[in-house]
Protein backbone atom coordinates (compact mmCIF):
# COMPACT_ATOMS: atom_id res chain seq x y z
CA UNK A 1 0.00 0.00 0.00
CA UNK A 2 1.47 3.43 -1.26
CA UNK A 3 2.34 5.88 1.59
CA UNK A 4 0.38 9.26 1.30
CA UNK A 5 2.70 11.76 0.02
CA UNK A 6 1.95 14.00 3.11
CA UNK A 7 2.11 11.32 5.78
CA UNK A 8 4.67 11.28 8.67
CA UNK A 9 8.23 10.04 8.17
CA UNK A 10 8.09 6.64 9.63
CA UNK A 11 11.37 6.70 12.44
CA UNK A 12 13.51 5.29 9.70
CA UNK A 13 13.06 7.71 7.16
CA UNK A 14 13.08 10.68 10.23
CA UNK A 15 16.91 8.79 11.56
CA UNK A 16 18.52 8.85 7.64
CA UNK A 17 17.26 12.61 8.14
CA UNK A 18 18.23 13.50 12.03
CA UNK A 19 21.50 11.40 12.41
CA UNK A 20 23.83 12.98 9.70
CA UNK A 21 22.33 16.33 11.31
CA UNK A 22 23.32 15.51 14.67
CA UNK A 23 26.67 14.63 13.11
CA UNK A 24 27.09 18.04 11.27
CA UNK A 25 26.01 20.03 14.83
CA UNK A 26 28.80 17.62 16.64
CA UNK A 27 31.36 18.60 15.06
CA UNK A 28 29.94 22.93 14.90
CA UNK A 29 29.68 22.21 18.72
CA UNK A 30 33.55 20.37 19.01
CA UNK A 31 34.89 23.06 16.81
CA UNK A 32 33.29 25.81 18.49
CA UNK A 33 32.43 27.00 15.18
CA UNK A 34 29.14 29.43 16.71
CA UNK A 35 28.28 30.13 12.66
CA UNK A 36 27.90 26.65 11.95
CA UNK A 37 26.00 26.00 15.16
CA UNK A 38 23.65 28.68 14.22
CA UNK A 39 22.81 27.44 10.68
CA UNK A 40 21.71 24.20 12.86
CA UNK A 41 18.83 26.23 14.40
CA UNK A 42 15.14 27.91 13.05
CA UNK A 43 14.03 31.28 13.98
CA UNK A 44 11.59 31.76 16.10
CA UNK A 45 13.73 29.15 18.20
CA UNK A 46 12.76 28.34 21.94
CA UNK A 47 14.33 26.65 24.70
CA UNK A 48 12.58 25.13 27.96
CA UNK A 49 14.57 24.07 30.81
CA UNK A 50 13.25 23.78 34.61
CA UNK A 51 15.34 27.18 34.92
CA UNK A 52 13.89 29.45 32.15
CA UNK A 53 12.47 29.66 28.98
CA UNK A 54 14.05 31.34 26.29
CA UNK A 55 12.71 32.60 23.42
CA UNK A 56 15.53 33.13 20.59
CA UNK A 57 14.59 35.42 17.40
CA UNK A 58 17.86 35.52 15.43
CA UNK A 59 20.55 34.11 14.18
CA UNK A 60 22.84 36.15 16.10
CA UNK A 61 20.97 35.43 19.46
CA UNK A 62 21.62 31.91 18.83
CA UNK A 63 25.62 32.42 17.22
CA UNK A 64 25.91 33.81 20.58
CA UNK A 65 23.92 31.70 23.06
CA UNK A 66 25.55 28.87 21.88
CA UNK A 67 28.99 29.74 20.95
CA UNK A 68 28.90 30.41 25.06
CA UNK A 69 27.69 26.99 25.01
CA UNK A 70 30.71 25.79 23.21
CA UNK A 71 33.16 27.71 24.94
CA UNK A 72 31.84 26.01 28.27
CA UNK A 73 32.39 22.44 27.26
CA UNK A 74 36.04 23.38 26.29
CA UNK A 75 36.50 24.43 29.27
CA UNK A 76 35.38 22.07 31.71
CA UNK A 77 37.60 19.82 29.06
CA UNK A 78 35.79 18.33 26.31
CA UNK A 79 37.34 16.72 23.54
CA UNK A 80 34.06 14.79 22.05
CA UNK A 81 30.46 14.91 22.10
CA UNK A 82 28.66 11.88 21.73
CA UNK A 83 24.46 12.21 20.12
CA UNK A 84 22.24 8.92 21.48
CA UNK A 85 18.90 9.17 19.57
CA UNK A 86 16.89 7.23 21.89
CA UNK A 87 13.21 8.35 20.07
CA UNK A 88 12.19 9.97 17.16
CA UNK A 89 8.53 11.18 15.96
CA UNK A 90 7.28 12.56 12.72
CA UNK A 91 4.31 14.73 13.51
CA UNK A 92 4.03 15.51 9.79
CA UNK A 93 5.72 15.27 6.83
CA UNK A 94 8.40 18.10 7.98
CA UNK A 95 8.38 18.38 11.85
CA UNK A 96 10.18 15.64 14.15
CA UNK A 97 10.58 15.57 17.31
CA UNK A 98 14.09 13.86 18.81
CA UNK A 99 15.25 12.96 22.18
CA UNK A 100 18.63 12.43 22.13
CA UNK A 101 20.85 11.90 25.03
CA UNK A 102 24.07 13.93 24.59
CA UNK A 103 27.64 12.67 26.33
CA UNK A 104 30.30 15.00 26.46
CA UNK A 105 33.45 13.68 26.72
CA UNK A 106 37.05 14.71 28.13
CA UNK A 107 40.36 12.91 27.47
CA UNK A 108 40.25 9.38 27.81
CA UNK A 109 36.94 8.90 27.25
CA UNK A 110 36.02 10.47 31.06
CA UNK A 111 32.79 11.20 30.78
CA UNK A 112 32.15 14.89 32.07
CA UNK A 113 28.54 15.46 31.73
CA UNK A 114 25.52 13.81 30.02
CA UNK A 115 22.63 15.87 28.81
CA UNK A 116 18.94 14.66 27.92
CA UNK A 117 17.35 16.94 25.19
CA UNK A 118 13.87 17.10 23.16
CA UNK A 119 14.26 18.78 19.73
CA UNK A 120 11.60 19.55 17.87
CA UNK A 121 13.53 20.28 14.23
CA UNK A 122 11.73 21.25 10.92
CA UNK A 123 12.69 20.33 7.21
CA UNK A 124 13.74 22.87 5.21
CA UNK A 125 15.54 22.59 1.86
CA UNK A 126 18.76 22.51 3.09
CA UNK A 127 18.17 20.23 5.89
CA UNK A 128 16.60 20.30 9.42
CA UNK A 129 16.67 22.88 11.66
CA UNK A 130 15.94 22.71 15.60
CA UNK A 131 13.17 25.22 16.31
CA UNK A 132 12.88 24.14 20.29
CA UNK A 133 15.22 22.72 22.69
CA UNK A 134 13.56 21.08 25.53
CA UNK A 135 15.78 19.90 28.62
CA UNK A 136 14.26 16.48 29.92
CA UNK A 137 15.13 14.24 32.70
CA UNK A 138 15.76 10.56 31.40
Amino acid sequence: MPRDAASPLTPEQAAVVVEPFLQRYRTALLAGDADAIATCFGHPGLVVTDAAVIAVATEDETRTAYGRVAEHYRAQGMVDAQPHIERLESASRLVITADVRWQYLGAEDHLLATEHVRYILRLQLDGPRIHAVIARTP
